[in-house]
């Protein structure tokens, strides 16, 4: 049985196939490109339907750019997007990141099972998606939730520098590096591979705001900066970022550049750039990523004596930027740097892990030794401070079947509120600052409680980094069952409808 890989990025999006035979190969897009654009076109004309890939891409450079949604991976987590967006003739409204999310993976899916029909090979809607190191709870969910609604039976969530180091087919008992620079974020990962089928993640750290488009607004930057321009971020459209990409792709490729741009006045602007200047111009940008390495490397020493890496592999599609090669190899001068098709590496990574969860006695064994984030409650110290009491660290495995923290709580009626912070924050114990909590709602028990009555706590979390609450109180018999975090439950029947009625569009 086939299987399909995913990689959903901010700019470009990959799918690969692993077939029965091990075999892994990307499936071309429509545009008989390896990767598709992210970016989701709904043509006013044709009653809203979505388009999604290279049409989208261009229609984003038309008057009517406000029906053409980009960078759809920098909004998951949030309930409504930042901006509206025309969908239809008659309607203009604010998104949920959802339902661009699933008309992506909707056409990656459909149009992959398409070319595999044209080849006479069997369909298929299994699939191991991926998502960024840091991704948040929310984010997480909301990902595999937009490919659920796509039709795609979700076999497992995996980081993407972790499917990454897959594809790279590590030797036993070698220790590799991911560079993972994507549109958006920036993943670092040292892994070891243990057994044939047993993969390790050392550490893992990440910069969530660190990618490609920061490259691509800086360029925009620079080229005001030439002209005597006043630039801010606040004029920085998605038109722009884009438009920009290209003329960085084109600078890193030929070494120079004549950019032609529309400033924030309506007024046509030229100037040239050498590619030397560019680089110079974003040695801020190198620098933070470099931290990173730094960071990555140093929570490896904590865990492994004598660490030894023996490359740095490089995955998404803005690590091909000759600059980044080149400062890994002035940072860490003893370890070489490969690049092998790092647009196609998460995508290819993920095939080869659904393939292993899939076939009958296969299964990769990935211990995650550095999750990214921690899950603590909002409680009282014994001096009467408000603190948060970590409760799952960021340096567990993704996988934990039960954590329980206990405590007197008091009790008004049968209802107890409490607040779960997720933070990057590894110890057991910090003051609380009033963040934004991840999870904050009345537990409502069936029966009346006495002040005093003992209320136990545990946090759980699936394969797929997962969390989940469950209470008990007074005694093991009485429990109340709560899925933290997973807010499908209470994802609407109406965004369902409508994510439904895009993809029926799709495939009209």
């Amino acid at each position: 049985m086939a299987v399909y890989g995913i990689d959903f990025g901010t700019c470009n999006s990959c799918i690969a196939v692993a077939e029965d035979n091990a075999d892994i190969t990307v499936v071309p897009s429509s545009d008989s490109q390896n990767t598709t654009p992210s970016i989701v076109m709904f043509n006013i004309g044709r009653n809203g339907k979505p388009v999604v890939g290279l049409t989208a891409k261009r229609a984003i450079n038309t008057p009517n750019a406000n029906h053409v949604v980009a960078f759809v991976k920098t909004e998951m987590g949030r309930e409504l997007m930042s901006r509206k967006y025309r969908i239809s003739l008659d309607e203009e409204r604010l998104l949920s990141p959802i339902e661009p999310a699933a008309c992506i993976y909707y056409e990656l899916f459909k149009h992959a099972n398409t070319f595999r029909s044209n080849i006479d090979l069997t369909p298929t809607n299994n699939a191991v998606i991926t998502v960024p190191f840091n991704c948040s709870e929310i984010q997480r969910e909301q990902t595999k939730l937009a490919a659920q609604l796509a039709g795609i039976n979700v076999l497992k969530v995996i980081n993407e520098p972790t499917a990454a180091a897959i594809s790279y087919n590590i030797s036993i008992g070698e220790t590799i590096m991911v560079f993972d620079l994507g549109g958006g974020t920036l993943d670092v990962c040292i892994i070891t591979r243990l057994t044939e089928q047993d993969y390790k993640v050392l550490s893992t750290y990440g910069d969530p705001n660190l990618g490609g488009r920061d490259w691509d607004k800086n360029l925009m930057s620079l080229c005001y900066e030439n002209l005597g321009l006043t630039f801010s971020d606040d004029i920085v459209t998605h038109k722009d970022l884009l438009l920009f990409e290209g003329y960085k792709i084109d600078i890193c490729s030929a070494g120079n550049a004549d950019v032609t741009f529309v400033d924030h006045e309506g007024l046509q602007q030229c100037t040239s750039v050498e590619i030397e200047e560019y680089q110079q111009n974003s040695i801020h940008l190198v620098e933070r990523a470099m931290k990173v390495v730094d960071i990555a490397i140093s929570l490896a020493n904590e865990s492994v004596k004598d660490l030894k890496i023996s490359r740095i592999c490089l995955a998404g599609g803005a690590s091909k930027m000759p600059v980044i090669k080149q400062s890994l190899q002035q940072h860490l001068p003893d370890i070489p740097v490969k690049i092998c098709d790092p647009d196609q590496a998460i995508a290819k990574g993920a095939a080869r892990y659904a393939l292993a969860l899939s076939s009958v006695g296969a299964n990769y064994e990935l211990t995650v030794d550095d999750r990214g984030h921690s899950y603590g409650l909002v409680t009282l110290d014994h001096n009467g401070a408000i603190i948060v009491d970590n409760i799952i660290l960021s340096t567990d495995p993704i996988e934990i079947s039960s954590r329980t923290i206990k405590r007197y709580m008091s009790i008004t009626g049968n209802r107890l509120k409490i607040k779960i912070i997720e933070s990057d924050f590894s110890c057991a114990q910090y003051p609380y600052r009033e963040e934004e909590s991840c999870f904050s709602d009345d537990i409502v028990f069936p029966e009346k409680l006495k002040i005093g009555t003992r209320v136990d706590l545990s946090l759980s979390r699936d394969a797929d980094g997962i969390v989940y609450i469950n209470t008990t109180y007074g005694s093991n018999t009485n429990s109340a069952n709560i899925k933290f975090a997973t807010r499908i439950s209470s994802i609407s029947e109406e965004l369902k409808e409508r994510v439904k009625n895009h993809l029926s569009k799709m495939i009209n």
